[in-house]
Order: C-alpha cells, then structure tokens, then sequence
C-alpha cells in the first residue's frame, strides 16, 4: 500500500491554514531538504499572514487534533443516532439495499474517528444524490466535512478548496485522479482498475467493484484500509517531526 507522500498534508481546513515550507523534508515531503529548523514558514490563517517556526507549526497542527477530536465525538454521537432514522430505500440506485448502504456510510463515518487526522475530508459518493439531508448537514456542521453529491467525481473534485487534504471515498470510476492527485492527498476507490497517476502523490486504496457488489459492508473495509494508510502516515509523519526538534 502507497502512503502519501504530498506536501497538502501541511494545510489544513480544521486550521484555516495553507502552509509554505521553507525546504521540503526528505522522503516524507518529497526532494531532499535541510535537516535545520528554518524561521520563514508562512501561515496564512484567518486572513492574517505572519512568519512562524516549523516547531510553531507542529504545535498547531498538534492543537487542531485536540479540537478535531472533540468535534468527531459529538459527531459520532450524532451519527449513531442516524443509524435508525436517516436510512431510506432508493432501489433504482443499482447499488443495492439503499437502507443497509447508507447505515454503512453512517458507520464508516462513525468508525473513521479514530484516526483524529487533522484534516478535512472530502466524501464523494456519487450515487446518492438524495443522501439524508440530516447527515450531509451534520457532517458539514459539526466537523468541516465537504460532502459532494451526484456529479462527475470530476466535477466534484473541482470543488474541492485548494488547501483540503481530502479523503475520497468513490463507488464510481476515478477518471482524472492523477490530474487531482496533488490536491486530493489520499484517494479510495471501488473502481476495477484503480486511479492512475504518480505514487508519490497520493496514496491509493483499491478494493475493486466486485467486492464492493458482494459485501455491503464494503465501506467498513474501504475505511479501515484508509485509516491504516493515515495511521500510518501519520507514524511517518512523526518521525519525521522527531528529527527535526
């Protein structure tokens, strides 16, 4: 399994920030950079601009897990809730019970928690253009998630803020991801070939059609390989960090 290797994940929307680094870290940030703590790091935040340290950086980034945290629980509580009144049947949907999918984006949601990324997350779902109103409100209020509905993923990638670190979770073919990829960080598909594009840009996780036809509980499977992914990066990233303080 690739791991992303994508400077996008220095911004984050849970931080109103975009981050410049002054030298890339090399291996995790792609070219071979300097090992010094350089001042210089530009932090657009709120509108204002001012100069910050990359141990000042590392310190807000540490301080958006906490908020992020602490949204997610409320939105877990929430989300459970859902799990017996926001399900409907949608049987022209061609993706199968509509009551047990939607109970298990509700779930996958749920579960996703753990991982505490301090980021946003973009959540494509192509086929379900009546979603639960109640969900996509919910998502979009209380944690800074960007549900996108019914369109071309890319179409909907478009709209994506240029500063989202986005995990995309996609039931229809991924065409154009290696033209998103840098924007898009980690990418999950369902589709029968997968996204193609650079390795290094974005890290994909691919279950394939079929088994997302034959298990409903697909997208627990698609989230738990996406939080092993982020777990993971997340130790690299660590690491990383280590090294320079």
């Amino acid at each position: 399994m690739e791991i992303a290797r994508s400077e996008r994940f220095a911004s984050s929307s849970v931080l109103h920030a975009s981050a410049t680094w002054p030298q890339p870290v090399h291996g995790l940030l792609g070219a071979e950079g300097t090992r010094e703590e350089e001042p210089g790091v530009k932090l657009i935040g709120n509108q204002k601009e001012h100069e910050c340290t990359w141990r000042e950086q590392v310190a807000l980034l540490a301080e958006g897990t906490e908020q992020l945290e602490l949204r997610v629980d409320r939105l877990n509580r929430e989300l459970q809730r859902l799990h017996t009144d926001a399900a409907f049947e949608d049987p022209d949907s061609g993706v199968g019970n509509r009551q047990q999918f939607n109970r298990d984006i509700v779930r996958a949601i749920s579960a996703s928690r753990r991982t505490s990324v301090p980021c946003s997350i973009a959540l494509f779902e192509v086929n379900t253009r009546d979603m639960p109103p109640e969900l996509a409100s919910l998502a979009t209020r209380d944690i800074g998630w960007k549900l996108v509905t019914n369109g071309r993923v890319e179409d909907s990638v478009s709209q994506v803020d240029d500063d989202l670190f986005a995990v995309v979770l996609c039931n229809a073919t991924l065409n154009g991801a290696e033209r998103y990829g840098e924007r898009l960080g980690i990418v999950i598909t369902t589709t029968e070939v997968g996204a193609t594009g650079d390795p290094q840009t974005y890290a994909q996780v691919d279950i394939g059609v079929a088994q997302w036809n034959e298990q409903m509980g697909s997208v627990d499977a698609l989230f738990s390989a996406a939080e092993e992914s982020i777990l993971k990066f997340r130790a690299d990233l660590a690491s990383e960090l280590r090294e320079w303080q």
